[in-house]
């Protein structure tokens, strides 16, 4: 009973001492982040601040799961060791960290590089990329996880195929308002500011006030605003008066 609990003592020593090494760490985090701060960009800044959060979940993680190891190496949950569910928590743990890297890389972009393009399309992009690269880590870290527990993962990926289609036929008009937009941003037959008619039933005139990425305003010369979806202006003829100019 003596040497069960000197490996008790001993187990939350370890824990201890990586609570301890967590701090020690990001303190050094912040010591290099104070020095990083001095050089002319901001990304190795933005990186650093991301790293602060994962660097001490590492040590803390490492620190429990050697202490639970160290009492009972042959601790299960359920059917999975406890070596196996420190590699399933290690995957997430990666995946997490990739996320915080990319996403800081991608603030800094919006920060620094998009306000100084003439392009407006980085930022009506910018929101959507910053949320799909989220699913598609996790996505990615989901299906290792699924095949490292012997789970099926073609079947799940067929199925998941199928309620991708599914899904892309509910948002077919949201997906073609917004490439539409896109289209726009980048061909820029209209931009704000800019005097146009639209063609159609009801020979719409008016300046251009916003292009979203769904949908452009139109302000007319009554003073109303009009919201016409993207597609719309992508399938009309459009008459743009500023060209003139």
């Amino acid at each position: 009973m003596a040497i069960d609990f000197i490996r008790v003592i001993f187990a939350f020593v370890i824990i201890f001492l990586s609570y301890l090494a967590s701090y020690v760490a990001t303190f050094l985090l912040d010591k290099i982040g104070h020095l990083v701060s001095k050089t002319k960009t901001h990304l190795d800044d933005e990186v650093i601040k991301a790293l602060k959060i994962p660097v001490r979940i590492f040590f803390i993680l490492g620190g429990t799961f050697w202490a639970i190891y160290y009492l009972n190496k042959d601790l299960k949950f359920g059917a999975i060791s406890v070596i196996e569910v420190y590699i399933l928590i290690g995957i997430l743990f990666i995946a997490y960290t990739l996320r915080r890297i990319l996403q800081a890389i991608l603030i800094w972009y919006g920060k620094s590089i998009a306000p100084k393009t003439q392009s407006k399309i980085d930022d009506h992009l910018f929101p959507f990329v910053r949320k799909m690269t989220t699913i598609f880590i996790y996505l990615i870290a989901f299906i290792i996880i699924l095949d490292r527990l012997g789970i099926e993962i073609g079947p799940l990926l067929a199925g998941l195929g199928v309620a991708g289609l599914a899904v892309a036929l509910a948002l077919q008009d949201t997906l073609s308002n917004f490439f539409s937009g896109v289209h726009i941003l980048a061909d820029k037959p209209v931009k704000p500011g800019d005097y146009i008619r639209i063609d159609g039933a009801q020979n719409l005139e008016g300046f251009v006030k916003e292009i979203g990425w769904r949908s452009i305003r139109i302000e007319t010369t009554s003073g109303d605003t009009i919201i016409l979806p993207n597609s719309k202006i992508a399938q009309s003829t459009v008459v743009n008066f500023s060209f003139k100019q």
